[in-house]
């Protein structure tokens, strides 16, 4: 992080490059480097993460502090990022949801009504191998693995 400009005789953080008004109300295009400190911030905590921690600018010293998000922060994030994937996977594949979904299970229930496992479709050296369903399948539960890790958060009552 660059460093901080801090007026020299208040102590509070300021906009360096800001117009600036002295106290006999001149205005000056930026302020006078004579006011004007230069500090480093303080350093995050070692456990920083951006998906983690927060980054609050202060008026007062230390000027920035690190808090820690809340948990809901946490996993709504998280959501945010896995529904992010889910959506980018669908679109890559040029079957919607619903479409992938019957396929699936409409060639696997025929695969069984002949006898034919689900393993035995998606086992490459078999002879019931299915490349175009294995690739369908493997697509669907990848997605699956997303929907998975979304974190159901608690709605909270108002």
């Amino acid at each position: 992080m660059d460093k901080i400009s801090i007026h020299k005789i208040t102590r509070k953080r300021l906009n360096a490059f800001a117009i600036y008004t002295d106290e006999a109300g001149a205005r000056h295009p930026t302020v006078p480097r004579d006011l004007l400190e230069w500090v480093d911030p303080p350093q995050p905590p070692a456990d920083y993460r951006a998906e983690t921690h927060g980054i609050d600018e202060l008026d007062d010293a230390p000027y920035v502090a690190y808090p820690r998000k809340s948990q809901e922060q946490i996993d709504s994030a998280n959501n945010a990022k896995v529904q992010a994937q889910i959506v980018a996977m669908e679109g890559g594949n040029p079957y919607a949801r619903v479409t992938r979904e019957y396929l699936i299970t409409d060639f696997a229930s025929k695969a069984a009504l002949a006898g034919v496992t689900l393993e035995q479709l998606l086992d490459k050296a078999g002879p019931e191998f299915s490349p175009g369903f294995a690739k369908l399948y493997e697509h669907d539960q990848q997605i699956a693995g997303l929907r998975r890790a979304i974190i159901v958060i608690p709605e909270v009552a108002p």
